[in-house]
């Protein structure tokens, strides 16, 4: 399948982040992601602000952005790879998950794994929101954080 409209995919060296041309091996990266790949991080595309696009545009073209994105991408492959969890089952201390209904990136269904293996936690979710809740309903992920804090 093609891309969303406005991403353009690159493949990279692994190791050193490079954009690598022809046929080759690599990992396979987004060069140039706005505007697209945003409307699968909200569940409301007509939230983003253009401030928010900006920072995120400013964040990818920092130095060892590219880097660090090649090398979560290569350490998610290798967990995948190995089909080694993530060790959420050593994390003690009390735990909001907040999860919008609408990502596409992390499927809602791990949201209960997430909740059944970290002891104490707690799952709210938010069914118009995607994959980043705090960013696009502040307001109302912010009262459940400051609620969540004066529980615990």
């Amino acid at each position: 399948t093609l891309p969303f409209f406005g991403v353009k995919p690159v493949i990279l060296d692994p190791q050193s982040g490079e954009e690598l041309e022809g046929a080759c091996e690599g990992v396979l990266a987004i060069k140039e992601p706005w505007p697209g790949q945003m409307r699968g991080v909200y569940g409301d595309p007509e939230r983003i602000t253009k401030a928010n696009m900006d920072r995120y545009i400013h964040l990818s073209l920092r130095p060892g952005a590219k880097q660090a994105y090649a090398n979560t991408i290569a350490m998610l492959a290798e967990k995948n790879d190995r089909h080694a969890p993530l060790n959420f089952g050593s994390i003690t201390a009390p735990t909001l998950l907040m999860w919008g209904e609408k990502d596409i990136w992390v499927p809602a269904t791990l949201s209960e794994q997430w909740l059944a293996n970290i002891s104490g936690s707690t799952l709210i979710t938010y069914p118009d929101a995607g994959h980043v809740p705090m960013e696009e309903i502040p307001q109302q992920t912010l009262q459940d954080a400051l609620t969540f804090i004066d529980l615990k």
